[in-house]
């Protein structure tokens, strides 16, 4: 990456230009940088005349890609996250979610306007890689109108279900909202990026074709006499996770209602295809934005959702505690902390309650520990005043009877 210290390479007031060449260092003590934002707004490319540096391109790219390889686990939890929350609230809703792996580069957004030429799409508050909802509707559509083998009835039918009325549709029909909602396609795992190129053999051809003369024939007319034009683009890397969900639209009326639901399964399994047969993106002739289903990377979203329940169980729990705990005695508030104090939550409280007086904690509230003690003791046959055995010194629950007795007699 060239020296970007002079504040004048980016289009920006010279003191957001100055923390901007500072980021651009990739200094490891920095706090983590949104990805996306960095790629749209801080191309650092420009001369002193605010012309592009064509050596530029790519030494921006690959400082992108190096800053996205400096995310660490907290942002490897909040991209986790994320994708919990997205298939909680798609469940919610009575729709399914599915994660699907990349079995080739995915380049999307390519018509965005940038200095390098080539545009990303970048989620807006993640900074990393997605697919808008929208794009994954028009390509389950695309799918569904030309790839799927339908005949034509069924295709009308499911096209109007599922999607709704088409815009400039050749027949009248009733203006109509699809029986599907579409999510955003999200990282589900870490992700990679890196620098792809294209090498045009022809680009003035394609720009300047319409007017082809005997002036410029030698550098506009297509031939085999021209070089290619490194032309880098980024590229999200293969074998990146992505999770994909669709939702019935609920309406409530009851027959649309139960289409709609039955519908999700079907349109998630024809989505997978289309992933897997066309891919999304750009290039997908050329093989990029196809995917796959992976069973490790399922199991990984399952278990991510199961500990987020978890959590929120747990969450539920200490709240209930906390509320049980404004009502106890004093008495009784010392023993919930105790046994809040666990390492391990499943230790039995007799042992925990044993242990506590035996080291003299409690002191404050013997009688009523060890009468809490006695209870759980006699709960668990543990409770044995008198000894059956020869060697009554080697009956442990006769000896801690005889202890705690002691206690209360205190």
């Amino acid at each position: 990456m060239k020296d970007c210290a002079v504040p004048a390479h980016f289009p920006l007031y010279s003191t957001s230009a100055a923390h901007a060449a500072q980021i651009n260092t990739l200094n490891p003590e920095l706090p983590q940088a949104n990805v996306g934002l960095w790629f749209t707004r801080f191309y650092d490319g420009f001369d002193a005349a605010w012309e592009i540096d064509a050596t530029s391109k790519g030494q921006f790219i690959e400082a992108t890609v190096k800053l996205s390889d400096r995310q660490d686990n907290t942002c490897l939890q909040q991209v986790r996250a994320f994708a919990v929350r997205q298939r909680v609230l798609c469940e919610a809703l009575g729709g399914q979610c599915m994660t699907l792996t990349t079995e080739a580069p995915l380049v999307t957004g390519t018509g965005l306007s940038h200095p390098v030429e080539n545009g990303f799409t970048f989620h807006p508050t993640l900074g990393l890689p997605y697919l808008p909802a929208a794009g994954v509707k028009g390509l389950l559509r695309a799918w569904t109108e030309v790839w799927a083998g339908l005949s034509d009835d069924d295709r009308r039918e499911r096209v109007a279900l599922w999607f709704g009325t088409a815009k400039g549709a050749e027949e009248p029909q009733e203006d109509a909202a699809g029986a599907l909602v579409f999510f955003d396609a999200v990282p589900a795992d870490r992700v990679a990026l890196e620098c792809d190129v294209l090498t045009p053999h022809m680009g003035d051809w394609y720009e300047k074709g319409d007017r082809l003369s005997a002036q410029n024939f030698a550098t506009v007319a297509p031939g085999d006499w021209h070089s290619p034009v490194p032309s880098p683009f980024l590229v999200l890397k293969k074998g990146a996770k992505l999770q994909f969900g669709i939702a019935p639209r609920l309406t409530g009326h009851a027959a649309h209602d139960a289409a709609a639901r039955a519908a999700v399964a079907p349109a998630l399994e024809a989505l997978k295809a289309a992933l897997e047969w066309i891919g999304a993106g750009a290039k997908t002739a050329a093989g990029y934005g196809r995917m796959g289903s992976r069973p490790e990377a399922q199991r990984q979203s399952d278990q991510d959702l199961a500990d987020h329940r978890h959590r929120l169980a747990e969450q539920a729990a200490a709240k209930a505690r906390a509320q049980a705990k404004q009502a106890m005695s004093p008495a009784d508030l010392a023993m919930a902390d105790l046994f809040d104090q666990r390492t391990d939550k499943n230790q039995d409280e007799r042992a925990v309650l044993f242990s506590a007086l035996k080291a003299g904690k409690l002191a404050e509230h013997r009688q009523e520990a060890a009468l809490r003690l006695k209870a759980l003791m006699q709960e668990q046959k543990r409770w044995k005043e008198k000894s059956e055995k020869k060697n009554p010194e080697k009956d442990q629950p006769h000896q801690d009877t005889l202890l705690v007795q002691k206690w209360l007699s205190a």
